[in-house]
């Protein structure tokens, strides 16, 4: 390593001012004003006239080609020059940070931006995530480097990751690398062991979220006899808030397991999947209720969020299980260790028995019998654990189905009509019984887990 390499490196590690860095005065991102509520889900479409389009056109392009521009100027920076210019120039992080805040975080916001602005911002969406890839590298070649020890000191101590941060950028960017977005967030974890310790003080954070939705959603009162009109209104979009805020929240947790599995294991020690099968079980059936009640399930953008926070809860649960506990019994050579562990996963799979719902859905995607037969064959549990917790899992689905069932025919006469008018527009004078009763089965399921499709509920 040369001197001035040396001394350069000594110079960022003591934070020290550089006065011959001018700055770029990096301009904040945000969505130009007419599309700011590309997240109010309750407009199902964003009109955009002749003036706001002009407006679009003359102000904010104009805008976000001065930030495309001064990302493509810093990505040019020779490594020296690049690290420099971040750690002296505080615009650029606050740059960076509007970015992961504001940005559209799901396909659906995706769509909802116009032509005009789209192209740009794509290019802008990757000058983004090419900096922190060159943030999350210690390496760049033979001479252009940090040893592991510089860089973690220096992404640390400068904030220039955090945990909300990381989990941004894993859910902004999961679709455009992922496994160039492993290997960076596996770079930053292993090179600065803190935000482990980090991780687990934000944990609880998650916990309150989920308590908080939970509590709300308990209290809803949605009775249109008792509330004027505006009122009612208003609550339909405290509802609908809502369920952005819990899909925003799993959706989150769930990229940031599927890029960064090792967390899940700091979730097992949080007691993670008994809140979250707890919060399944006791949230969804109200929140589709009042969806129903409310006529948001006749609104697909917001009633898409719905169904997709079902399918993370359970795949959050899913990715527990296997890393923290498949995995580990496997991998694991302490007889002890592995027969904790073992006893800690039957526990579990006996809880989530508890939760039925949860337990139905569950097996939709995945099977546990499956799990428990594997663990059978590397002797881990003996075959009568095993028929066991199969029965009493396939009682569950019996009993949520034959619940389905009642409901239905609970349902009132005109509800009773409506269901069987769209049932029986698709089917043929001649239809045997049997295609009727698969049809039912259909519904029944389609009932507990409206995500599915017809296709999957046949196989």
């Amino acid at each position: 390593m040369s001197s001035n390499q040396s001394d350069w490196k000594k110079k960022l590690l003591s934070m020290k001012g550089d006065t011959s860095v001018q700055s770029y005065n990096f301009l904040e991102y945000t969505l130009p004003g007419p599309l700011q509520c590309i997240r109010n889900y309750l407009n199902v479409e964003i009109d955009i006239d002749d003036t706001t389009t002009n407006a679009i056109q003359s102000d904010w392009i104009e805008t976000i080609q001065i930030l495309e521009r001064d990302l493509f100027n810093l990505l040019i920076l020779p490594h020296q020059q690049f690290w420099t210019q971040v750690l002296q120039d505080p615009s650029i992080i606050k740059c960076l940070d509007s970015y992961l805040s504001r940005a559209p975080r799901c396909a659906e916001e995706w769509k909802r931006l116009p032509s005009q602005i789209l192209d740009i911002h794509r290019r802008v969406h990757r000058h983004v995530f090419m900096v922190l890839l060159r943030l999350s590298t210690h390496k760049e070649s033979k001479k252009d480097y940090f040893s592991p020890q510089e860089f973690g000191q220096i992404i640390y101590d400068n904030y220039i990751f955090d945990i909300p941060k990381i989990m941004d950028i894993c859910l902004l960017f999961q679709s455009a690398n992922e496994a160039l977005l492993k290997k960076m967030i596996n770079n930053i974890f292993s090179h600065q062991p803190k935000y482990i310790n980090d991780l687990k003080v934000c944990i609880p954070t998650f916990t309150k979220v989920f308590d908080g939705i939970i509590a709300s959603v308990l209290n809803m009162n949605y009775n249109n006899e008792e509330n004027e009109i505006r009122d009612f209104e208003t609550k339909k979009t405290e509802l609908a808030d809502l369920v952005l805020l819990l899909s925003d929240t799993v959706a989150t947790l769930h990229t940031f397991l599927d890029i960064y599995p090792k967390a899940a294991i700091i979730l097992s020690e949080n007691d993670f999947i008994r809140r979250l099968t707890d919060m399944y079980e006791n949230i969804f059936p109200i929140l589709y209720r009042r969806f129903s009640e409310t006529g948001l399930n006749e609104i697909r953008l917001i009633y898409s969020r719905l169904q997709s926070s079902q399918i993370h809860v359970i795949k959050i649960c899913r990715c527990i299980i296997t890393v923290a506990y498949l995995d580990s019994i496997r991998d694991s050579s302490n007889e002890d260790k592995r027969q904790n562990l073992v006893n800690e996963y039957l526990q579990i799979v006996a809880d989530m028995i508890f939760n039925k719902r949860f337990m139905a859905s569950y097996e939709t995607l995945f099977r546990t019998k499956n799990d428990l037969e594997i663990l059978q064959s590397s002797n881990n549990i003996d075959q009568s654990n095993v028929e066991y917790l199969s029965e009493a899992i396939a009682q569950v689905c019996r009993e949520v189905l034959s619940h389905c069932d009642n409901e239905q025919s609970a349902d009132n006469d005109e509800g009773a009509i409506g269901y069987q008018n769209d049932h029986t527009e698709n089917v043929q004078p001649n239809a045997s019984d049997s295609q009727d009763k698969i049809e039912m089965a259909i519904e029944r399921v389609r009932d507990i887990l409206p995500h599915l499709g017809e296709g999957f509920i046949m196989v």
